[in-house]
């Protein structure tokens, strides 16, 4: 599929909160264009790629969709906007690395800066360039018409090539996990991968991709800016405006289900954590808040803690901000005895799920006392 369109005037579209099927209400952020190529975000804003004739790369707030600027893409003539443009990341320092379908098998990797002024270097790849990731030392590019990704690096000397089993619109690498986040051309899954090409988990996203499979993804902070591509053809009326949703990982129905790490406190305020396993009193665990986690968020019915974190249901909960950080965390009495914890146990492990269904675990040290030494 040869992306040639006709030129349009670029036209805003303003978008509000979004149902998607099986998923609570996303949130959107405000879009000018109508047919999202790519996404980046390089700390501060957002970087669009625009395939609507002449193709643009715009830079927005990442809040707001305001416009902060634009300027062409890049072609073999230049920043002319009269490419092939495919998707685009940012390194981090002040470049962007633009990939191009370029003519007939060969596509093209740009690397310009972040003004669009300068083309720095430019390579060959041996297919139609299609997404592109970069995970701090390489870059991972997909062939636009299959599964196939090849890692190169910043000069486009190639590494290595693994297959990802799934034909990828974007794709962004995770530093937390060392994972790939990888949208699908053609169909709503957003799919976690290793950079070997192996499936972690398969998520239902929000974006509904259209006929042409167009649209992007990055990370910004803890959430998923996916983008998406409703217009069947931006130079034949209606004009539909394109979509950019913002989702954290945790909020998408996932198989198999990621199991979400979460940090909690034993005995908040006190070190060590004293435990006797004998003792009738209730032991008090807190469940700290994070980015990725609020405690409106969590099922308490499903929690559970002891030994091996399948033991003790909650006896009472509520909400109050333990660690200091301003959010509300999750205070939690869990009767002692019922734990299953005994004398030696260096940890205490608790588990639940979110009201969405995601799994999360956490775990915290232990001191047991009360305990007579064993005799020879």
């Amino acid at each position: 599929m040869m992306r040639r369109r006709s030129s349009v005037g670029i036209l805003v579209g303003l978008m509000s909160l979004v149902l998607a099927e099986g998923l609570r209400a996303q949130e959107t952020v405000p879009y000018a264009g109508f047919a999202p190529a790519g996404l980046a975000f390089d700390g501060e804003s957002l970087y669009v790629a625009e395939v609507s004739r002449p193709q643009t790369i715009f830079r927005l707030d990442r809040q707001t969709g305001a416009i902060l600027g634009s300027f062409l893409a890049p072609s073999p003539g230049g920043f002319d906007g009269s490419g092939n443009t495919s998707d685009i990341v940012c390194d981090g320092n002040g470049s962007l690395f633009v990939t191009d379908l370029g003519e007939g098998s060969t596509g093209i990797v740009y690397e310009i800066d972040t003004a669009g002024t300068t083309i720095r270097s430019s390579f060959p790849i041996p297919f139609r360039g299609g997404a592109i990731a970069f995970d701090g030392t390489n870059l991972h590019v997909g062939d636009f018409d299959s599964d196939e990704i090849l890692v190169v690096d910043r000069s486009g000397r190639t590494v290595r090539s693994y297959f990802g089993w799934v034909r990828p619109a974007g794709m962004v690498f995770d530093p937390g996990s060392g994972h790939l986040w990888v949208v699908s051309e053609f169909d709503r899954d957003v799919t976690e991968m290793t950079v070997e090409g192996e499936i972690v988990r398969t998520c239902a996203g929000p974006r509904d991709p259209g006929p042409q499979g167009l649209g992007g993804v990055t990370l910004v902070g803890p959430d998923l800016y996916i983008g998406q591509c409703l217009d069947p053809d931006a130079g034949t009326p209606p004009d539909i405006p394109g979509t950019i949703f913002v989702v954290t990982p945790s909020s998408m129905p996932c198989t198999p289900p990621g199991v979400l790490n979460v940090p909690i406190d034993i005995l908040p305020g006190r070190h060590p954590n004293r435990v006797n396993p004998k003792s009738n009193a209730p032991i008090p665990v807190a469940l700290l808040a994070t980015a990725t986690l609020a405690t409106s968020e969590i099922d308490v019915r499903s929690i559970r803690f002891g030994r091996s974190g399948a033991e003790a249901s909650v006896g009472r909960s509520g909400v109050a901000d333990v660690d200091g950080d301003g959010d509300l965390d999750l205070l939690l009495l869990f009767r002692t005895r019922d734990t299953g914890i005994v004398c030696g146990d260096t940890k205490g492990l608790l588990t639940g799920t979110t009201s969405a269904g995601l799994p999360f675990s956490g775990e915290d040290s232990i001191a047991t006392i009360g305990c007579k030494p064993k005799r020879d």
